[in-house]
């Protein structure tokens, strides 16, 4: 096959475990290009990476630039992730009265 750009390429539809996917490895500061099998990116991503049904986060997620995320309704109390106005709308909701605390406790001086 004739050298071509990744771009230049036909476009599949479909993938088998057989075919190849280019992986452009840096590890020394020399890009280097290897190959992968569908199978084994299969493999790797099912045990390397969180899944997009219920993925684990760590650090402080973000959404990407110009993304807005859907704030919640207030009878909501999945474990859904909580926007900004929602917590801000569900704590000014909150009537506390001058001896109660977040956690609805008795407060003693």
């Amino acid at each position: 096959m004739a050298d071509k750009k990744i771009t230049d390429l036909t476009a599949t539809t479909s993938v088998v475990a057989a075919d190849l996917f280019p992986i452009v490895t840096d590890t020394t500061g020399t890009a280097t290009t290897k190959k992968i099998t569908a199978a084994n990116l299969a493999t790797y991503t099912s045990t390397g990476l969180a899944t997009l049904a219920s993925p684990t986060f760590t650090g402080t997620p973000t959404l990407p630039t110009g993304t807005i995320a859907t704030t919640q309704t207030a009878a909501n109390n999945t474990t859904a992730v909580a926007t900004t106005a929602f917590v801000t709308t569900a704590v000014a909701a909150i009537n506390f009265s001058s001896d109660q605390n977040v956690l609805n406790n008795a407060v003693f001086s």
